[in-house]
């Protein structure tokens, strides 16, 4: 999933769900924002959202997220 900026127009980031990795996980994902968007803290603000979402929104039990 592309993440864009709030006017749609700038890719700032990126989320990949992906199959697991490990054994015992539905689901591996993995996301990334661009280094001109870390001040404003919107990797943390985004992995707090998107665990949310995943959490509230999809059928997964138990996420990796490899490198977090």
């Amino acid at each position: 999933y592309a993440v864009l900026n709030p006017g749609g127009t700038q890719q700032i980031g990126c989320v990949y769900i992906d199959p697991p990795l490990t054994e015992g996980h539905d689901a591996s994902v993995v996301y990334w924002v661009r280094t001109s968007e870390l001040a404003a803290n919107l990797e943390t603000a985004l992995g707090n959202a998107l665990r949310h979402w995943l959490e509230t929104e999809w059928p997964f039990d138990y996420i990796e997220y490899p490198g977090r």
